[in-house]
């Protein structure tokens, strides 16, 4: 769908991008065949620069963070279904090693160093994460 306007900052535009912002003219309608074939496919393999400022203005104004995603001001935004894959992701892997971390830390202190060194060793990959 094409505009003569952006719809990030409401320049004239005639090409693909706009030149006052960069937004892509082209914004699409939110629909699940292009999510599933496209969108899904780019964001597992592209970790764009919005993250950050879509969780803070997520946290800070939900609302008018919704409306200018939807409304088609995308630019500064990181796709929020990418986002909420992510952090959906996170927590299940974080809850499935808090039980485990939890419970051998408690044996890790009850016994001596080489203990420890066989903790760190084990587990490696979630400590360095």
């Amino acid at each position: 769908m094409e505009h003569n306007y952006c719809l990030n900052c409401n320049f004239d535009v005639d090409n693909k991008f706009c030149p006052s912002c960069g937004q892509k003219t082209d914004t699409h309608r939110i629909v699940l065949k292009h999510f599933v074939m496209h969108d899904l496919l780019h964001g597992v393999w592209h970790l764009e620069k919005g993250i950050l400022f879509t969780l803070k203005e997520t946290i800070v104004r939900p609302g008018q963070a919704a409306l200018d995603y939807i409304n088609g001001k995308r630019i500064r935004y990181y796709n929020v279904f990418y986002l909420s894959l992510l952090v959906i992701g996170l927590n299940i892997l974080l809850l499935h090693y808090k039980e485990i971390l939890t419970e051998e830390t408690v044996e890790v202190l009850k016994n001596n160093k080489s203990s420890f060194n066989d903790f760190i060793s084990k587990h490696s990959k979630i400590i360095l994460l």
